[in-house]
Parts: C-alpha cells; structure tokens; sequence
C-alpha cells in the first residue's frame, strides 16, 4: 500500500504541474487513498449497512453533498488551471518584451547602448575579421531643446535616427547610445577609402535640415572612427575609446567632419582632460578674469567701451588663450557659469560703474536660450548696471541653426533694453538675411578683410560695401583687429565709426582707467593728434580737449 502511493505521487508529478499541486493533487491522493483504504477495510459495505440502520440521520444525503462539493472543487481547480496557464503565457510574453526593451532605445526603436556592446564585444572576441566603429555625436543639438523643448528635440533625433538607418544598410549594427551619440559597427570597411566613404555618407544625410511645421532645424555631425585588425587583441571597451578620442579631435576641429584614431591622441585626449577638471576648479577659485579690449571712436579717438574677454591664468600652465578653453566650457557645459560670472564680473567692476562707456561680450551659440534674458537682467539688477550700456555680441555661426528661434531670443534681448552686435560679419552664410531678419544694431566686420585692406583692393571694396550698406540700414559698425594707424584712417575715411584691436590696446585687466595701458595711451594720443591734423585742428588743442579723466575718452556718443 506505501508503495502504491508513492507510485500515485510519482505519477502525479510526471502528469501535472508543478503549481497545480496545491489545488488538486492533494486532492486527487486523498480520494485515492481513501478508495484504497475503503477496500481494504470494507469501509463502503460498512457504511451503507450504517446507513440503512439509521436512516433517520439522512447520511446518504450528507455523502452526497460531499461528492458535488468535490465535483466543484475538481472544476474549480479546472479553472483556475486555465487562468494560471493564461497567466503563465502573460507573464512569458511580457518577460521577451521586456528583454526586448532592454536591448531598444524606446524613442528612435534603434539598438541601445546594451545591446551595441554586446554585439562589439562578440564581434571582437571571434578575432576572425576586421571591424570600423564609426562614432557620431550631433554638433548642434543641445539649442534645439533649448530654443524649441524637448518635444521638437525627440523629432529630431527619430528623424536623425531613420536617416542613419538608411545611409547604414550594410552595417553589423547601428544604435543610439544615448543623448545625442550614436553608434555604427561595420564588419570588414578595411580601406580608408571606404570609410571616409561611410563618413561622408552619414555626414551629408546629419547636415541636411529638418523641418517640422514651421521649424527648420539644422543640426549636423562630427564623426570618430577607429578599426579593429583581424587577430587582433582589441576589447570592444578599447575600440569604443578609441573612436572617443577620434571624436574628440573632430570636434575640436571645427566640427561637422570626421578624424580617423591616431596612437598619439591619448596624450592629447589626456592633457584635455586635465584641463576640462581644471576649469571647473578654476570657475570656482575665480581664475578666469575679464579683460578689457577698448573699443575707439575714429572720428575723435575716443574709447567708446571696452570688449569683455575671459583669460585663465592656470597655476601651472601660466595664461590660457580662450580659443583653448571656451571648446572646453561649451562641450562640458560650463560656458553658461563662465559667461555670467563674466558679465557679473564686468558689470561690478567700479571703474565701468562709474564711467559712461558700453562693455560688449560675445555669447556662446549654447546660451541662445529662452532663459538667456532672464539670466542677464538678474545679473545687471543686482549689481545696478544700466542695461543700455551692456552689448550682446553673437557671432554669425550661431545662428544658422535656427534663425528665426534665435530672432525669438534676440527681440527678447532688445525688448529689455539690451544692445546686439553681429559678430564677425561678413563671414557667415547669410550675412544680409541675418541682418534684416534680426534686431540687429551693431555689426562688427571680421578682422579678416580689415587685415588686408591696406594693400589688397577687393578686400577695401568689401569693407566699404559692408560700412555703406550697414548706412543705410542705420546699423553701427566696428572694424576688428586694427592693428595700424593706416588701417584706423582708412577706416575713418570709408565712414567706420569704432574700431578695436591691437593698435588701440590689447586685452587687460586695468586697476583704472588711467592705468588701462601706457602703451595704448600713447597710441591712442598719436591717432588723436594725427586726427587733429587732418581736421585742420591743432593737435595740443585736441590733447588739452581729452587731457585728465577724459583721456580714456569715457564720453559715449548716443547708440542706435
């Protein structure tokens, strides 16, 4: 009798699941036992003869409640058998969804960064082919999100994401990293022709615009790429780290291009590192300080303001020129700190206090923001600096992403009593639709033509052009990088109205204004006499005019 239990038990494990055991498997052994020990012991003859003694007690109406009772209990079990099988294929569906999720980028239902280094991790443990990774970083993505929400910016990236889908049939897989990175491995692009062939490809298809509703977005790429040999002892980990470096460098070279791994990039790589660690500590100990670069009045020689630039003095590594450290600050995202300290700095500083001169400082493409006004005003009330005496410099470059979002941005500034100055015009893609679309009432021309317009004619030509047409569009304009007294006449004559460069002063960080530079007083004393000169005045006249305080020439004409 043990035996055949067992064997019942046995059987019952082969026969039904496991999760139905507490439902009915009990169930189903007891009644078994109970028939076994019945026969056994003529329980069923013995009942029915007590039964039928005491019929009174109506126990053949009781045992026959007890059999519908488990007739139902055998159906209810029936179906929650049913349910849980139904919950079992619920839950086994909702497990390769999941998994399926984990391996997608829900919004471009590209592959995500998992299931990418999966793959590039079998791709270069099998050592049986050559590889090329071709990192993509969009250049001009984060003023989309500022400028237009995030909504726009989720329908650029599906649309970036469907064009890297198409230009990249052919490859091992394509992913979106994350943020605005993405990723393409392909198996074998062994030439370097062929990849700068896929580069350019990608590159071309990320510069096209991309247009929803009334918004034209133009983003663009930069590209890294670096290759695993067949044989090789190459990690995916190391691969992806060169192809970062790689990216790195193509950034650093003005973006939306490409740059192949080079060995000597990792020093590189780490010496910018170092720096991007720095700077932080730097904003945070006050080591980059303004400088003043004056801005001269031609017709008297008079400063009219001075430009606002940021200088680090490393403890290290001595004076560090912004052109290393402001690539640094926008990629990291510390342009915006840097640019409002600036301003806080320059606004506070007694000497501009006190005095009746314009300071002017330029702003990164990344501050082109909604928040941009509201930043600023705070910093100027704070401090009591009049905001018709602060010019916002843009440069050109900025706004060829979105022109008409950075209209937004720059009425805003105008509405608050801000003046906007056009920086390096003439250099850009569409210097006249620039300035006739936006609240513009300075242009500075990019020292460029004003370098060559003593001696070369075409250069003069442009430079006059641009002076006339800025006349007549009542806009001011300043020529940049003067460095001669030739070029401040010519400039004078063509009708210039300011100037800045290296003949007046170079950037400094004077105590006073009368200390601002011998060397730029001197100058700038020379440029008044020779002025005086050519007016018929007398130069000790013109000198006793500007003699004292006013020698800086702190007097503004009235600005547009």
């Amino acid at each position: 009798m043990r035996r055949f239990i067992g064997n019942l038990i046995r059987a019952s494990d082969r026969m039904l699941p496991s999760w139905l055991h507490n439902d009915i498997a009990f169930l189903i052994a007891g009644s078994a036992l109970t028939i076994v020990i019945g026969g056994q012991f003529n329980l069923f003859e013995r009942f029915a003869a007590f039964s039928a003694k005491h019929e009174r007690w109506n126990i053949d109406e009781f045992a026959l409640v007890f059999i519908s009772l488990s007739i139902q209990a055998l159906i209810i079990a029936a179906l929650r058998n049913r349910q849980m099988q139904r919950e079992h294929a619920r839950r086994v569906v909702a497990e390769n969804t999941m998994s399926d999720l984990a391996l997608a980028d829900s919004l471009t239902e590209l592959p995500n960064r998992r299931a990418f280094h999966r793959v590039l991790q079998n791709l270069t443990e099998a050592g049986n082919g050559s590889c090329a990774l071709f990192m993509i970083d969009l250049d001009r993505f984060k003023p989309v999100n500022d400028l237009h929400g995030h909504g726009v910016g989720d329908t650029v990236l599906r649309e970036l994401s469907a064009r890297l889908r198409n230009v990249s049939q052919g490859a091992a897989i394509f992913a979106r990293l994350g943020g605005d990175e993405f990723a393409v491995l392909y198996s074998g692009a062994q030439t370097l022709e062929l990849r700068t062939a896929i580069a350019t490809r990608i590159l071309a298809e990320m510069e096209k615009p991309v247009r929803i509703g009334a918004i034209v977005c133009t983003v663009g790429a930069s590209i890294g790429i670096a290759t695993c040999a067949p044989d090789s002892a190459l990690s995916g980990d190391e691969l992806m780290r060169r192809a970062d470096l790689a990216l790195y460098r193509a950034k650093g070279s003005g973006r939306g291009t490409f740059c192949h791994f080079r060995h000597e990039m990792s020093d590189q790589l780490a010496a910018r590192k170092r720096l991007e660690l720095d700077l932080q500590r730097a904003l945070t100990n006050g080591e980059i300080r303004a400088h003043y670069q004056p801005l001269v009045r031609l017709s008297d020689g008079r400063v009219e303001g001075f430009e606002v630039l940021a200088r680090w003095l490393h403890p290290d590594l001595g004076m560090i020129m912004p052109d290393a450290f402001i690539p640094i600050a926008e990629d990291t995202g510390l342009i915006q700190q840097m640019t409002m300290a600036l301003i806080h700095e320059a606004c506070s500083d007694p000497m501009h206090q006190a005095g009746q001169h314009y300071l002017a400082i330029n702003i990164s493409a990344s501050l082109l923001n909604r928040d941009l006004c509201a930043h600023v005003v705070k910093i100027i009330q704070a401090v009591g600096f009049p905001a018709e005496r602060l010019e916002l410099e843009i440069t050109e470059s900025a706004l060829i992403n979105d022109i008409e979002a950075a209209g937004l941005v720059l009425a805003q500034l105008r509405r608050a009593g801000f003046s906007l100055a056009l920086d390096d015009f003439g250099t850009g893609y569409s210097s006249l639709t620039h300035l006739r679309k936006l609240p513009i009432n300075k242009i500075k021309i990019d020292q460029s033509f004003i370098a060559t317009m003593t001696h070369n004619p075409t250069s003069r030509k442009i430079v006059e052009a641009l002076v006339s047409l800025a006349a007549s569009m009542d806009v001011e304009v300043t020529a940049e990088g003067v460095e001669s007294s030739d070029m401040a006449f010519q400039l004078r004559d063509i009708g210039c109205l300011t100037a800045q460069g290296y003949y007046f002063g170079r950037p400094s960080m004077p105590s006073s204004v009368n200390a601002f530079s011998p060397l730029a007083h001197d100058q700038l004393e020379r440029l008044k006499a020779m002025i005086a000169r050519s007016d018929g005045e007398q130069p000790r006249a013109q000198a006793a005019n500007v003699s004292g305080p006013a020698t800086m020439g702190l007097a503004r004409a009235p600005r547009a």
